[in-house]
């Protein structure tokens, strides 16, 4: 899907400015649970949003595009101002170092999917889960102390194990002020309590019949009778 210009749908622009509104009034929230059905844009939302809360002059209404937190987003890596947290499935044996490259290549496998299409449903497989492991990177991780803003992005985020959530709360509750987690779910009840009373939760919509046939006719370019999707 690189290459082709994605925006923010119709359906989700009410959320949308509802957060802007908040990052204006300073009152974004610093934990946020984008949740609603798969494949309705709740990663691409949410990183849409990673951008503007990284970006040094935020527009009128999205992130500028021209400061230097905003050059340096790369297609294929994402920010050096923002962090991924992504499930995956790895075999935990062989050394530390080894054990740790298994993790780096796996999470940065996922982290160029969702970029390339933040849209695909098969990006994740039914065992990938966010372990120990994972969570004790992100706490050791020095990039945080500063204060440029910096995003850690967690999706899927009803796959956390009991103990990796429960240590990912204590990051929630100990954060500094410059440091954001935008967390996505199709699955509310697969997060813990805890982790749920942290954070601020807004819920997408499903896209409506008029946004799913324009982007069908703009991707093959014909034009579909809406009736023909009745009996889909």
């Amino acid at each position: 899907m690189q290459g082709k210009k994605l925006k923010i749908s119709k359906s989700h622009q009410a959320a949308w400015k509802s957060l802007i509104h908040a990052y204006r009034a300073e009152t974004f929230p610093q934990s946020l649970l984008i949740e609603g059905l798969g494949g309705i844009g709740k990663k691409y939302f949410a990183l849409e949003l990673s951008k503007l809360l990284i970006c040094e002059r935020v527009t009128q209404d999205e992130a500028c595009g021209l400061c230097p937190s905003c050059l340096s987003w790369n297609p294929q890596e994402g920010s050096p101002y923002m962090t991924w947290l992504t499930p995956c499935k790895v075999v935990k044996s062989g050394s530390d170092s080894a054990l740790a490259t298994r993790f780096g290549k796996a999470m940065s496998e996922k982290r160029e999917a969702i970029l390339n299409n933040p849209y695909d449903l098969h990006v994740f497989q039914s065992d990938d889960q966010v372990y120990m492991e994972q969570i004790r990177k992100l706490q050791a991780d020095s990039s945080f102390a500063r204060s440029q803003n910096h995003v850690v992005f967690l999706p899927e985020a009803d796959r956390f194990t009991k103990s990796s959530a429960n240590a990912l709360l204590k990051i929630l509750e100990e954060a500094p002020p410059s440091l954001y987690f935008i967390l996505t779910t199709s699955n509310r009840s697969g997060l813990l309590p805890t982790i749920l009373s942290r954070c601020s939760r807004i819920h997408l919509p499903p896209n409506s019949m008029d946004e799913i046939l324009n982007e069908i006719k703009t991707d093959v370019d014909i034009n579909i009778d809406p009736q023909v999707l009745v009996h889909l």
